[in-house]
């Protein structure tokens, strides 16, 4: 019963979810002050990189365009991606009621345009999200019939392709995207990010690693970029150094757990394959700083080949500084 509650608040709100199409005309054109409403809404859910304060802005203007004009489908449709984001918890887990509730606000952006390419592309995002694959395929192939420039159309198609295992279609659909130089930053930015994924589940790391950078030029103020490049190159390609220069950056931007994971794991492994020397401590001691968990870095290893030499410091109890009055021991792993 509590999954189905964000979507009954939604139901209770003025705008109640409807499948029949309406017969009344479409959207009526916003007047230039709810105009700018409505894209300050969408300019805070496009920017949004995990800040609950930009999605309680965009809902609030969405509510009040909503509330004046109260057949603006766009709205409802922009009103289905907070509750996607505001619901979303982490990789494919949801609060409960937040899908059902973009569910109703797209089936009412629908009744009020049923023939929205845009609508039947983020319903193939939604219905992803939800397990319903079928019905993800069915609203993408719509919107694709019916046309469309939304850059999503073909994010949508390469996720559902990835999923069937269709790795050379999916990248296909992304290279579109990248290719069209869409002015979408976060469009863009999710088709590189799936290259980088096809280029590592390729083997071609100079590629992923071209990617990552590209990213980055597209987009320079978004830390994600710099972290996962960070982690890419510790992980993937070794490179100790660079990992904790793009990880300060990342963290210069923006402090967020995972950007401070990667760049105590960097500074770890640098402080592991060095001596005892003041850098080593120095370094020793901002990793604590940043994530004091070590023993769960090292565990790490197994997906982390660099971090290995981390694993073996931890077990054999290395120093994590000399001085003259002490010597700070990390504990043995348990």
């Amino acid at each position: 019963m509590k999954r189905f509650l964000v979507a009954a608040a939604f139901f209770a709100c003025p705008y109640v979810s409807a499948v029949a199409v309406e017969p009344s005309p479409l959207a009526p054109s916003l007047a230039p002050p709810y105009a700018a409403r409505f894209e300050r809404a969408v300019a805070q859910l496009d920017g949004y990189q995990g800040n609950g304060e930009a999605l309680e802005v965009a809902r609030m203007e969405l509510d009040e365009v909503l509330r004046v004009y109260s057949r603006h489908a766009p709205a409802y449709r922009e009103k289905a991606r907070y509750f996607i984001m505001r619901g979303h918890l982490h990789s494919m887990r949801f609060r409960p009621g937040f899908l059902e509730a973009a569910d109703a606000a797209l089936q009412k952006a629908l009744s009020i345009d049923p023939d929205s390419a845009e609508s039947f592309v983020l319903y193939g995002h939604l219905y992803k999200l939800m397990g319903r694959h079928q019905d993800a395929r069915a609203a993408l192939a719509k919107a694709e019939k019916l046309g469309t420039l939304d850059p999503w159309l073909q994010n949508n198609w390469a996720d559902l392709l990835d999923d069937e295992g269709k790795h050379e279609e999916a990248a296909l659909r992304y290279r579109r995207v990248v290719d069209s130089g869409t002015g979408n930053t976060k469009a863009m930015r999710a088709a590189l990010e799936g290259l980088i994924a096809y280029y590592l589940n390729t083997g071609n790391l100079d590629e992923a690693d071209a990617m990552h950078k590209k990213t980055i030029a597209y987009a320079p103020h978004v830390a994600w970029s710099y972290g996962n490049y960070a982690q890419f190159l510790l992980c993937r390609k070794g490179d100790v150094e660079g990992a904790i220069v793009r990880g300060r950056q990342a963290l210069d931007i923006m402090d967020y757990g995972v950007g401070r994971y990667w760049l105590a794991a960097a500074l770890y492994r640098r402080w592991a394959q060095g001596d005892a020397s003041e850098t080593g401590a120095s370094d020793y001691a901002e990793a604590r700083e940043l994530y004091p968990d070590l023993p769960s870095v090292a565990r790490n290893a197994g997906r982390c080949p660099a971090l290995a030499v981390v694993a073996e410091a931890l077990e054999r109890g290395k120093p994590a500084a000399h001085r003259a009055d002490t010597v700070d021991q990390v504990p043995p792993a348990s």
